[in-house]
Formats: C-alpha cells, structure tokens, sequence
C-alpha cells in the first residue's frame, strides 16, 4: 500500500512514502530539495510551489496524510465541500487562529462528519525524555524544547472514519454476547 504525505519536512526512507512539499517560498523550495539529494529521497520528493483543491482531489488518496502549516489559508484549503477526498485522509494542522480568529471551530465543524478531531496545545516537555538532548549543552535544552512556540500555540489532528467504525449518536443494539 502507498502512503502519501502533503508536507516537505517529512520524508522517512520508507520505500512506499512519496511526499508531495508545498512552499510558496523559493529559498524553502529548493533547500528541500537540497536537504533530499543529501539524504538519498529526492526520487520519493515532489516539491511545488502551491497546494491546490484540484491538487488535492488528484493527489489524496485513502492513505495519505496531510502536514499542514498555511500561516491562516487553512480555511482556502481545506474544503471537503470541494476537496471530497479529504474526507479520506489523515491530517496535522496546525492553527492560526491569531491571523484568521475562528479556524479552529470552522475546521473542527468541517471535519467532524468524517474524521475524529483532537486538539493539542503546545505544553511542558522535559529534556529527559529526548535522549538526542545529551549530545547539547543543557543551556540551550529550554530553547529548542520552546521552538519559539506561544504556549497557546496548538494543532488540530484529524483522523479519517474508516470503513466499519461507530459512529457516535448511531443507534446500536447489544447481542446477548455483548451485554453489559
């Protein structure tokens, strides 16, 4: 099975992963690229400048997964009324509710026919649970577990119904085997 992922900052050296990268940005584009032919993926990496809605309906498929990070187009983009196939996929996206006030509840509103929606904010991490942190100087542990991040900092994550799932507010009927 082929996996997709919309995204230019993840492209693990799995043999059935292609990636699709948008950037609107020349420079991002092309240190991507850079960044592939370094790692030996340039073949599984497709960068492009814009991310459409017929780009989308081409290019989903039942096992992609969407990395999205649209600085407030979330909105323009992630349309299952013209994108029907996101309804298939798995998405991360993070929110920008500080340039575009209400994405979250718009998103979540779009999405919770079709997907389980799950919020995560940005929260504490310790340096102890990222063994990679005993290769830097503990001074500089705080600034890159912060990544810059307002701690109201937060992303939607939007997993597909697949086929079979319950859905909730469906009426079901225990079988004798299934009492409770």
């Amino acid at each position: 099975m082929r996996r997709r992922v919309l995204r230019g900052w993840v492209c693990p050296k799995i043999s059935n992963v292609t990636v699709y990268a948008y950037d609107i940005d020349q420079r991002a584009r092309e240190n991507t690229a850079a960044l592939a032919r370094r790692n030996g993926v340039e073949k599984k990496l497709h960068v492009r400048a814009i991310c459409t809605l017929d780009e989308l309906n081409r290019e989903v498929s039942d096992r992609t997964l969407i990395f999205c990070d649209i600085e407030g187009s979330e909105l323009d983009l992630l349309r299952p009324d013209l994108a029907p196939v996101l309804s298939r996929a798995d998405l991360i996206i993070k929110m920008h509710d500080d340039y575009c006030p209400g994405v979250t509840d718009t998103l979540a509103r779009r999405f919770v026919p079709s997907h389980q929606v799950g919020i995560v904010y940005h929260g504490a991490k310790y340096p102890v649970e990222f063994p990679a942190l005993k290769a830097v100087p503990a001074k500089e542990h705080a600034w890159l577990l912060q990544e810059g991040r307002q701690r109201d900092q937060r992303w939607m994550r939007l997993l597909a119904n697949r086929p079979g799932a319950v859905e909730p507010g469906k009426p079901y009927f225990l079988t004798p085997s299934l009492s409770l």
